[in-house]
C-alpha cells in the first residue's frame, strides 16, 4: 500500500463482500463493512491521510438508520485521524 502515489488518490469506496469460498471473497457491494475492512481503511487514512471515501451498497440496502451508521463510522475514522497531533485546548 506505500507504494501507491499518494498524489493518484482521488477517492476510495468501502462496501461489504460475499465469501465465494473459504479464500475468496467478492467484492459484492451488497453488505455490511466487516472489521478487517475498517481497519484497512483506518491504516490507510494513517498511510495517506484523509480522502473522500465512499460508502457502496448495490442491493441487500438495510434501512436508512443503519446506512447512516456505517457513513458516520467512516466520518469517525476520519475525525480521528484528522485530530492526530493536534493537542486539546
Amino acid at each position: 500500500m506505500r507504494a501507491l502515489p499518494k498524489e493518484r488518490i482521488a477517492y476510495a469506496h468501502i462496501a461489504g463482500h460475499y465469501n465465494e469460498d473459504k479464500d475468496l471473497l467478492v467484492d459484492t457491494h451488497g453488505a455490511d463493512v466487516i472489521d478487517p475492512v475498517w481497519k484497512l481503511l483506518e491504516k490507510t487514512y494513517e498511510y495517506f491521510d484523509i480522502f473522500p471515501t465512499l460508502l457502496e451498497r448495490d442491493f441487500n440496502i438495510p434501512k436508512f438508520d443503519k446506512l447512516l451508521e456505517e457513513v458516520g463510522k467512516i466520518k469517525s475514522i476520519q475525525l480521528a485521524h484528522s485530530n492526530k497531533g493536534v493537542e486539546n485546548v
